[in-house]
């Protein structure tokens, strides 16, 4: 490898820490932002169910309630669908916390809860510490082989 290629890789290598920094940190603060997210910081809708089936044959189980007509509201999770098949049904009142997909986060029909809120915690913070990592592993790149800007090998 000639020394133009060379110092043109080493270059490279060096400038694109700090834009993996940057990724690094923006995954640890989306990852704290995810876990400290709770019920409440979803959109929450209340009314008597008027449909309540299984879409496709498998999946989803969805809910429409009479307050919005136009709205479906599903859950995916399988091993719940015998317990709302036989809870979550029509002239029930329900209480439903969606995200922006209208997928159901929380639901809770006549005042039971059949459906908690679950934030998948372990994984927020497994890529919490991979972002850590990432950010921290660049940086010291960045100080220990600072020669690496200019092209020249340490």
């Amino acid at each position: 490898m000639d020394t133009k290629t060379k110092s043109f890789f080493l270059k490279s290598s060096y400038y694109r820490s700090f834009w993996l920094i940057a990724i690094g940190i923006i995954i640890v603060f989306y990852s704290i932002n995810n876990i400290n997210k709770t019920v409440n910081d979803f959109p929450v809708i209340e009314g008597k169910i008027t449909d309540a089936h299984l879409l496709w044959g498998d999946a989803p189980f969805s809910l429409k309630l009479d307050t919005n007509k136009d709205n479906w509201y599903s859950i995916y999770y399988e091993k719940m669908f015998p317990v709302l098949t036989e809870k979550a049904i029509v002239g029930k009142r329900a209480k439903i916390w969606y995200n922006e997909n209208n997928n159901i986060e929380q639901l809770i029909v006549d005042g039971e809860v059949i459906y908690p809120y679950s934030k998948a915690i372990w994984l927020w913070i497994v890529l919490m510490i991979f972002g850590l990592f990432m950010s921290l592993g660049n940086v010291y790149y960045i100080i220990k082989y600072s020669s690496h800007a200019k092209g020249k090998e340490s």
